[in-house]
Order: C-alpha cells, then sequence, then structure tokens
C-alpha cells in the first residue's frame, strides 16, 4: 500500500502533539473545530476523545487527511500553545 507523504507527515505530527499539553485542538479542513485528545495515531486515521458539554464520551476515528495541520494547538498549564511543526 503507498501512503502518501502528506499522510506520513499528518501521522508523524499528530504523533507528537499526542505528548504535548492537557488538550488538543485543530480544525477540519471544512472548517468544523475539534478540542480534546488525541489517543492513537494509525496507519490513516487518529483516534480522538472530545471534550466540553458537547463532546463524545466514547473515542472516534478521524481520518488523517481531513485534518487542517496549520491549526494544530495544545494547551498547557492553562495557556494556549500553536504546534510548531519543527
Amino acid at each position: 500500500m503507498h501512503v502518501s507523504a502528506e499522510i506520513r507527515t499528518a501521522r508523524d505530527l499528530l504523533e507528537r502533539l499526542s505528548n504535548h499539553g492537557d488538550r488538543h485542538l485543530f480544525r477540519f479542513r471544512d472548517g468544523r473545530a475539534f478540542e480534546g485528545w488525541v489517543l492513537e495515531v494509525g496507519e490513516s486515521q487518529v483516534l480522538v476523545s472530545s471534550a466540553g458539554p458537547l463532546g463524545s464520551d466514547d473515542p472516534y476515528a478521524v481520518d488523517l487527511d481531513q485534518i487542517d495541520l496549520g491549526t494544530l494547538q495544545y494547551v498547557e498549564n492553562g495557556s494556549l500553545v500553536p504546534f510548531a511543526a519543527s
């Protein structure tokens, strides 16, 4: 199976993001916002759990190509921190 460079980059970034902060935030390419936790990064999907009153109690999978990688952020000690890709 061929895995695109974009998907490999998304996996790497989301794996690193999952090790930062108390919560994770990003936008989907369709403009929807996500706030919660990146639990596990797979070959083509990421397992996430939502936060807040409208969040899901059950983890769910999101296709990696649906995430706007330029919007990755995390919360640490109550402050919102942009996630640097470097």
